[in-house]
C-alpha cells in the first residue's frame, strides 16, 4: 500500500525534472534571437545540442554545426571543442563509431590544450564507450581507467559519478565485490552531492545487477524493472536502451517471452529517437530469439528490419537531407586548406624578404664600386 504514493512521487519529480530541462530549452532558443554576445551565442548553440540529443539527434547535429563554423570563424576554441564533443554524441549515437571517434578524440585534444580536466575526463569516457562499441575490450579499459585516473585531481567532479557508473556497466568483472559496492556507493554520492539526478537513476541499474550478482535475483529485477520505468518517464531514453538490453539478456533464458518483449520496447524506443546502433542491436536479439524457437515468420520480420537498418546505415551520408560525411571530409578540406594557406603565406614572406635584400644589395652595389674607383685614384 506504501509504494504506491512514493510510485507518484518519483513521476510527478521525474516530470518537473523533464519540465526544467524544457523550460532551459525553451530559453535558450528564445535567447539566440536577442543575443548579442558572439561567445555566449555560441555556447547557448552548443547546450542546445546536448539537451536534444536523447530527444531528436539530427537537431544535435544541426546546432553542433552552427556553433563549431561560428566559433571557428571568432577563434573561439572552447566553442569549437564543445562543438566537436556535439559532433562525437551525433555520430556515436548514429552509429558510425570511426567519426565518433575522430570527434570525440578531437575534443579531447582541445579539451587538454584548455586544461579544462573535467571535460577531459567526460571525453576519455566517451573514447572508451566507443571502443567498447567496437569490441576493442582492452583499449576501452585503459581509457575508461585513464578517465579515473585524471579524475582523481578534480575539485569539482561531478562528471565521475557518470564514468564510474560507464565503467562498472559494461566491465562488471574489473571490480571485487567488495569494490562494486564501494563504486556504485561513491557514484551515487557524487551524483546527490551535484542533484544530478539523470545519473541518479542510471546508477539504480548498477545496484540491480549487483543485487542479481548476490543471489537477489528477484529483487533486482524488480528494481531494473522499476529504474526502466523511471527512466523511461523521465523521457531519459537513450539511458533506458543499456536497463532494456540489460533486463532482456537476465530474462533471456528463464523467461524467454518476458525477455523479448522487452527487447521490442527497446527497438520501438530506439527506432522513435533514431538510436541506429540500438535498433540494430534489439533486432539482432530478437532475430536471435526467434530463430532459435524455428519461428522462420517472426525471425524474417526482423531479419527485414536489419536489413533495412543496414541499408540506413549506408545511407547516413545524406540523412535529413544532410551529407554528414561529406560535411566531415570538408572540414578535412578547410583545415588542409588553411595549413597550406599559413604554408604558403610565409613561403610568400621569406620570398619578399629575398627579394627585398636582393633589391638592396642591388641598389647598394654601385655606390660600392664607386667609393672602390674612387680609393684607387
Amino acid at each position: 500500500m506504501r509504494k504506491t504514493p512514493v510510485f507518484l512521487l518519483l513521476l510527478l519529480f521525474f516530470k518537473f525534472f523533464c519540465s526544467a530541462q524544457s523550460r532551459e530549452l525553451i530559453s535558450l532558443k528564445a535567447s539566440l534571437a536577442h543575443s548579442s554576445d558572439s561567445l555566449h551565442y555560441v555556447d547557448a548553440l552548443n547546450r542546445i545540442a546536448m539537451l536534444l540529443y536523447e530527444k531528436n539527434i539530427d537537431s544535435t547535429f544541426y546546432y553542433a554545426r552552427q556553433a563549431r563554423e561560428i566559433a571557428g570563424r571568432l577563434g573561439y576554441s572552447k566553442g569549437q571543442t564543445d562543438a566537436q564533443n556535439n559532433l562525437g554524441v551525433f555520430f556515436d549515437i548514429k552509429g558510425n563509431l570511426q567519426m565518433a571517434l575522430r570527434y570525440y578524440d578531437e575534443a579531447y585534444a582541445g579539451y587538454i590544450q584548455s586544461h579544462d580536466t573535467a571535460n577531459c575526463v567526460q571525453a576519455l569516457m566517451n573514447i572508451a564507450m566507443v571502443y567498447n562499441e567496437m569490441g576493442k575490450d582492452q583499449k576501452a579499459i585503459q581509457q575508461f581507467r585513464l578517465a579515473l585516473g585524471v579524475g582523481k585531481k578534480l575539485s569539482r567532479d561531478s562528471i565521475m559519478s557518470l564514468a564510474i557508473y560507464n565503467y562498472l556497466l559494461e566491465y562488471p568483472a574489473q571490480f571485487s565485490r567488495d569494490s562494486t559496492g564501494y563504486y556504485i556507493e561513491k557514484a551515487r554520492s557524487i551524483a546527490e552531492k551535484y542533484k544530478d539526478q539523470r545519473t541518479t537513476v542510471a546508477i539504480d541499474q548498477l545496484f540491480a545487477d549487483d543485487l542479481i550478482r548476490r543471489g537477489r535475483r528477484k529483487d533486482g529485477l524488480t528494481l531494473l524493472d522499476q529504474t526502466i520505468t523511471s527512466a523511461i518517464s523521465k523521457s531519459l531514453y537513450y539511458v533506458s536502451m543499456d536497463m532494456l538490453t540489460d533486463i532482456g539478456d537476465q530474462l533471456a533464458t528463464s523467461d524467454p517471452e518476458r525477455a523479448a518483449g522487452y527487447y521490442k520496447q527497446g527497438l520501438s524506443l530506439a527506432g522513435k529517437n533514431g538510436y541506429m546502433i540500438y535498433s540494430e542491436v534489439m533486432a539482432r536479439k530478437l532475430f536471435d530469439f526467434y530463430t532459435a524457437r524455428h519461428d522462420s515468420l517472426e525471425a524474417a520480420v526482423y531479419s527485414r528490419q536489419l536489413v533495412r537498418l543496414y541499408d540506413e546505415q549506408e545511407k547516413l551520408n545524406s540523412a535529413s537531407g544532410i551529407d554528414y560525411l561529406d560535411y566531415a571530409l570538408k572540414d578535412d578540406q578547410v583545415r588542409s586548406l588553411m595549413v597550406r594557406s599559413k604554408y604558403q603565406t610565409i613561403l610568400l614572406s621569406l620570398v619578399i624578404v629575398v627579394c627585398l635584400l636582393a633589391i638592396a644589395v642591388i641598389i647598394a652595389k654601385p655606390g660600392t664600386d664607386e667609393a672602390a674607383k674612387q680609393a684607387g685614384h
